[in-house]
This record gives C-alpha cells, structure tokens and sequence, in this order.
C-alpha cells in the first residue's frame, strides 16, 4: 500500500517534467526561429546612419572645394609691417612654397585665405630669417594676409667672401643673410671665417660694438687676426689698426686727434696703429716714395 501510494505519486511527477521540457525546447525553438528577424530589423538603422554620414562627408567636401576655388577668397594683398631686413617679397615666397607643399592652392590659381596657417607661416619665417624676434601672422578676410615682423636689435653682420651672416652682440651667428642691409658689416679680409658656423671666434665684438655706438657714421669694420679691426679715414685711406681689445670710445677719441695734426703738418702716413692705445704708432712713407 505504501510502495503504490509512492508509485502514485511520483508518476504525475514525472510527467510534469517532460511537460515543461517540452515547452522550454518549443521557446527555444521559436527563439532560434525569430533571430533573423532580430537581426534585420537592427540592421536597417545602421545602415541609414552610414548613409547620412557619407551625405554628411560629400556635403563637406563640397563646400569646402567651393571656397577654395572661389576667387573672392584669394589672397590678393599680402602686408608686411616691420620689415627691414627681411623683404616683401621674403615673406611672399615663404607663403607660396607652404602653398605648394600643404597643397592649399586654389583649383582656378592664387592661393586661397581659408588655407593659409598662420602658425606655420610664423615658424618658417623665425626659422629661416635669424634676424627675426618675433612674426606674427593673421588671415583678414575676404582676401588680406597681414605680417607683423621685429627684428633683433644690436645685429651686425659677418661677410666673407661675396657671403653674408647676421650675427647677434656677442659674435653667435643667426643665420644667412642675402645683404647687409643697413647694419654694419665686419669684413672678413683675409678669408679667416668663410663659413662660420654656431659662433664667429676671435673677432672682438665687443670692441666693435663700443666703435659704432661713438661713431655712427661706422658702416663697414675690416678684421684681420694680426691687426684686430681695420677702418679708413681720410681722403686718402689710411688704414687704422684698432686691434682686439680696449674702449672703442677712448681709441677713436685718440684717432681724430692723431689725424688732425697730421693733416695740418701736411704729412701723408701708410698707417696708423692703435692697437696699443697708450702707445700709437704712425708708419710713415719713405722718402722719395
């Protein structure tokens, strides 16, 4: 009785099982079955978002090709402001060749303001022309691009050659320069330095300074490593050696004195030595020469 009370009762059981058995494998089938159509319904979305970038993209490129080629928006004026060494044109060729190699030129010819980095531009004029202390560039439109340069003070120039350097108040070497411009130049005689590079050793820039500060009218130094720093005076150029070292002050105080008398004595001289200025020398012309 009590084995068929627990037959009875485990059967209704067990038929319970395979009941929800069967409904769990139904549900899964009709899962698997409804996938797909999962599947597709998420696709559709995706695919209209790719759509819409790709409008998005070609609309982009599209306007931005109407600008570039739009002639009002050529650069048509380009102002340079502070420029004495460097040149209208300096600025201009530094422009274009960013032009060409950014390929930021307009299809219909010119170069277009809406290309134009400015950044870029600031950087390659610092790093080409040493004489610059600052460039500041700024894009106006339709068409204008305005350059605003200040140039290094207290410059001089190192020439050697048919070559030019622009070189600070100590001699550190800046960079080529196609020509002197209006700063003083200390010509290398003997070809010492035909290509300096970092720092110009051994001239006395120092000295040079002090002669130019007491004399303006000093626009061209001769150096030489015997005799220092060479300059012509008189109508008759009488080289003066000044030498490395000294008070330029001092030294061109002297040669006015020196040379005054000597041309109210009538006397013609090879030279004048200074490099001792305690001591000058006079080099006379023989007689009969």
């Amino acid at each position: 009785m009590i084995q068929g009370s627990l037959r009875a009762w485990r059967m209704p059981r067990g038929r319970r099982s395979r009941s929800r058995l069967g409904e769990y494998a139904a549900q899964a089938r009709g899962l698997g079955a409804a996938a797909p159509a999962l599947v597709t319904r998420e696709q559709g979305p995706a695919l209209g978002s790719r759509l819409g970038a790709l409008a998005l993209l070609v609309g982009s490129l599209w306007l931005l090709l109407a600008l570039l080629s739009d002639s009002r928006f050529r650069v048509h004026q380009v102002q340079v402001e502070g420029a004495g060494l460097v040149e209208q044109a300096d600025v201009e060729r530094a422009l274009s060749d960013l032009s060409v190699r950014r390929a930021i030129l307009s299809p219909s010819g010119g170069i277009s303001i809406f290309g134009v980095r400015a950044h870029e531009l600031e950087a390659r004029l610092l790093q080409e022309y040493g004489c610059l202390d600052e460039a500041v560039v700024q894009c106006r439109l339709p068409n204008r691009v305005h350059v605003s340069l200040r140039e290094r003070e207290d410059l001089l120039v190192w020439h050697s050659g048919d070559r030019y350097w622009w070189v600070d108040r100590d001699g550190a070497v800046l960079g080529r320069a196609s020509h002197p411009g209006d700063l003083v130049a200390v010509h290398d005689v003997t070809g010492w330095k035909p290509s300096p590079a970092g720092y110009v050793e051994g001239v006395p820039w120092r000295l040079a300074r002090e002669l130019v500060a007491a004399s303006p009218d000093i626009r061209v130094l001769e150096y030489r490593p015997d005799q220092g720093l060479v300059v012509y005076v008189t109508e008759r150029g009488w080289p003066v050696y000044l030498g490395h070292q000294g008070d330029g002050a001092l030294k061109l105080a002297l040669l006015r004195s020196l040379v005054a008398q000597l041309l109210d004595a009538g006397m013609d001289v090879d030279y004048i030595d200074l490099r001792n200025d305690r001591v000058p020398t006079v080099g006379r012309h023989s007689a009969g020469s």
